[in-house]
Parts: structure tokens; sequence; C-alpha cells
């Protein structure tokens, strides 16, 4: 891309300015970003900003620019920004971020990035940018559709917010593999006041899930949720990361894992599937649990989770071990309430009530 231009400076839109002033590459910036500034200037002293310009293809000078304005809006406390299907790329996104060392009241942060061509130098100059909010709690960035290994994405900085308890990462549909979620996860360990954690690696090239157990250094971390379809994870791998969760976690109330459709969970291993590590898990209240099957097997382990009072599973069992596989985890002697994740009600939903009402457990049904 070369060398990140200088600062750019447009003219106001209440002056005169005709269209052969402008170069004509800049005729879309300058015209998204004169109705963004009429958007910031009517909202002027109001703590909340919603900014969505997704579609338009927009480059790296948008970027640039639209950092400039917001680092004006001292006053935030809420900040949105939809920027979803446009041409930011590294420099758009660095010029952006690196603006927002003015807005120290920022507590909540919502990007949407995805589609924007972006790779890992861009996320790393953005989370640097970002890590200058010292009084941020809440941090949401949808960064799907890209093109982030992982490797080089440096999320270390993060670190650096001391007030920050929420955190939610999109990363579906980019190119990471083992290496990249062992930087990510590394990185991210590190944030010691974080409550609540969400991951999405959903279509991306992972087959070991090994380093998911740097984040039960997490000790104050209460919610964690975890997507990873349409991987290639095995359960050797899988098991791998039960057994060095060890006494991590020690806060943590509700987990939620998502591994459909993941090929080598389909194979005949799917019987060897273990838990032990999130059965050591004391503080575990609500467990929600995706595959792409079921056998008696994974109920059995699921079983042993005896601190759990929710529980949630897409339903997908194989038929002839419904009536087995409830009466398995009908006896978890915590269990409360029983969610079955469906797309349709089957003939065996009578059993299925038959067999937790006697065992006092209210069973809800979930319409996929």
């Amino acid at each position: 891309m070369g060398q990140k231009p200088d600062k750019l400076k447009l003219q106001s839109p209440t002056q005169d300015t005709s269209k052969d002033q402008i170069p004509e590459q800049f005729d879309k910036t300058k015209y998204k970003y004169d109705e963004v500034m009429q958007q910031i200037n009517k909202s002027q002293s109001q703590e909340s900003l919603l900014i969505s310009k997704w579609g338009f293809m927009l480059d790296q000078n948008f970027g640039i620019l639209l950092g400039q304005l917001i680092s004006k809006q001292v006053q935030l406390v809420n900040l949105k920004l939809d920027l979803s299907i446009n041409n930011l790329q590294k420099d758009g996104v660095i010029g952006l971020f690196e603006n927002f060392i003015n807005l120290d009241k920022l507590q909540m942060l919502i990007i949407q990035l995805s589609e924007n061509k972006l790779l890992d130098e861009g996320v790393a100059g953005m989370i640097k940018g970002i890590s200058q909010c010292k009084n941020l709690q809440h941090l949401q960035l949808n960064l799907s559709f890209n093109k982030i290994t992982g490797d080089g994405a440096n999320l270390k900085p993060l670190q650096n917010l001391k007030n920050l308890v929420m955190l939610n990462l999109n990363f579906e549909r980019n190119a990471i593999s083992q290496n990249g979620l062992e930087s990510i996860t590394s990185d991210l360990s590190s944030i010691i006041n974080l409550q609540t954690l969400k991951l999405s690696f959903k279509n991306n090239q992972i087959q070991c899930i090994d380093s998911l157990s740097y984040l039960s250094q997490l000790e104050n971390l209460r919610q964690l949720e975890l997507q990873f379809q349409s991987n290639q994870i095995t359960i050797q791998s899988f098991n791998k990361w039960q057994s060095d969760i060890k006494n991590g976690f020690k806060q943590l109330n509700s987990l939620e894992l998502n591994f459909e459709q993941n090929n080598n969970f389909k194979d005949n291993s799917i019987d060897k599937l273990q838990l032990s590590g999130i059965a050591q898990i004391k503080s575990l209240e609500k467990f929600i649990f995706s595959l792409s099957q079921y056998d008696l097997n994974i109920c059995q382990e699921i079983s042993k989770l005896n601190n759990i009072k929710i529980l949630s599973l897409f339903e997908i069992f194989r038929r002839s071990d419904v009536t087995n596989c409830l009466k398995i985890l009908s006896k978890m002697v915590n269990l409360r309430i029983f969610e079955i994740v469906s797309f349709y009600q089957s003939r065996e939903d009578q059993q299925v009530q038959k067999i937790m009402f006697k065992a006092k457990r209210l069973v809800v049904y979930i319409q996929a």
C-alpha cells in the first residue's frame, strides 16, 4: 500500500465546492465523509454515536478522515461503527483507530469490519489504537470475511485495558490455523479482569485446539463462548485440551461450545470424546453444547458434570439412542432445566417429556 498519506483536509459541506476541485477518486469518500460530519454535528453533545457506512467500497482515505473526525468527540461513552463491505485495508483501519487516544470516556465500542481485505498488520494497528481507550469496558469486533491468519495480529495491547470485562471477537471465514489460534489465545490470556469472552472461529483452517488451555488462566472469567463450526478439529485435540484445563476457570459459570460440521468429529472416534476437564470446573452451572451428533458415550460424559443446572443440547441424536441418552441425562442430580434445540418436533418428544418429568426436570424446546 506504500506509506500512509498525510492527514487529509476536506472543505466543510457548507462551503461552495465544485466537483472539479476534488480528484475524481475522492468523490465517494468526500460525499460519505460529509454525511458523517453532518450527522456528528447534529449530535455534538451526545454520549452515544452510531455511524453506519457499509457496502460502499470506501477506501483508506475515508478511514483516515473518519478517525480525525471521531478524535474530536471526546464526550463519547458508547460508539458503534458499521464499516462492513468496504475497502479500508491496513492504512484505513490504522488511520481510523490511531486517533482514539482522545476518547478517555469511551466505555463501549462495537465495530463491524467484515469484508475489508484486512490482514494481520491492520488488526495489530487497530488493537494498538483501541488500547488507548483506558476506560473501555465492553469491546465487540466483527472481523469476519477477511484474510487474517492470527500469527501477527498482536492482541497483547488489550491487556492495558484494566476495565475491560466483556470481549467479543468474530474471526469467521479468515485464514486462521492452529498457529494463529495459539497467538490469539496466548495474547488474550493476559486480560486479567475479563469476565465474558466470546470467540468465533467458524470456517477457518483449525485442526488443533490445544492452545485453548491459555484461556483457563483468566481467573475472573464467568462466561465463555467458543464457536468452531466447519473446521477440521480432531477428537484427540479436543481431549488434549480437556486434560490441560486442570484447575483453571475457577469462577466460570456459563460455557458454550459449538463444534458442528467438523469433519473429524464425524468419524468412528466420536465415542472417544471426553469432557473430563469441564467436569473439574466446580463453578459451572450452565452448559450449551453443539455437535453434529450425540451418542451414549457423550451423554455419559455430560452426565458427569454434576454441578450443571441448565443444559442445552442441539438435538441430533441417533434415533436408536434417544431414550437411553435421556435416561442417562435425567440422573444429573442438580439439573433443573434441559433445553433441546431442534429443527422439528420428533416422535420421541413424549418419551423425553415423560422421562424428564419423572426426574423432576423442566424440558424446554427451542425451535432452530
